[in-house]
């Protein structure tokens, strides 16, 4: 990957997904030297999904997505690992979106908190703060986590059972350990740039 044209400064980001509440969200700060790709692991990591589906950022009109004309994406998008966040997410961009599994579309409403020259002390990525886990995959978007959550919390309800045993015994709509999710993301910031990430 050649050299960045512009230059290097951390982003904060807040990250939640949209049409939740109470709201399912992370701060996050991150190099804008890092790839699309590499923030969409940083999300799948910290929110707890599972990296189960495609997914395209949109900066402005600009969709970046690996190409997958079957389910309408765009069909010269910018590629994700190839495409730094410094590329799109100019002074005067303030929001953009994350859009996870095209099926079910979990929106995410990324606004951009902070710009900062990076302190040489600390380490990216990081996290700063959250609430809640995400919804579990292929639960049928927004109105299927809603119903979802009814019968999971409501031991009377004739799906309870059923809907603890698919989401599994350690699902917790309510968890959030921003010491755990910082240990998972040591590990992308030894990915190098330079390697498409």
């Amino acid at each position: 990957m050649k050299a960045a044209a512009f230059p290097e400064e951390v982003l904060q980001l807040r990250i939640q997904i949209r049409e939740i509440e109470p709201p399912i969200f992370r701060v996050i700060q991150v190099t804008n030297t890092r790839t699309f790709h590499l923030l969409h692991e940083i999300i799948q990591w910290s929110f707890g999904w599972d990296h189960a589906h495609l997914y395209e950022f949109n900066v402005g009109r600009t969709a970046v997505a690996e190409p997958d004309t079957e389910f309408g994406a765009p069909p010269f998008p910018r590629h994700p690992r190839t495409t730094r966040l410094g590329d799109l997410v100019s002074k005067n961009v303030s929001r953009f979106a994350y859009v996870y599994d095209l099926g079910d579309t979990w929106i995410h409403d990324i606004a951009v908190q902070k710009r900062f020259l990076p302190d040489p002390a600390a380490k990216y990525p990081v996290c700063l703060e959250g609430a809640r886990t995400a919804p579990p995959e292929d639960c049928g978007g927004v109105s299927g986590y809603e119903n979802f959550l009814e019968a999971w919390r409501d031991p009377k309800n004739e799906e309870h059972e059923h809907m603890k045993s698919w989401a599994g015994p350690h699902y917790d709509s309510e968890r959030f350990d921003l010491k755990i999710v910082n240990e998972v993301l040591k590990s992308l910031r030894a990915q190098a740039p330079k390697r498409g990430r």
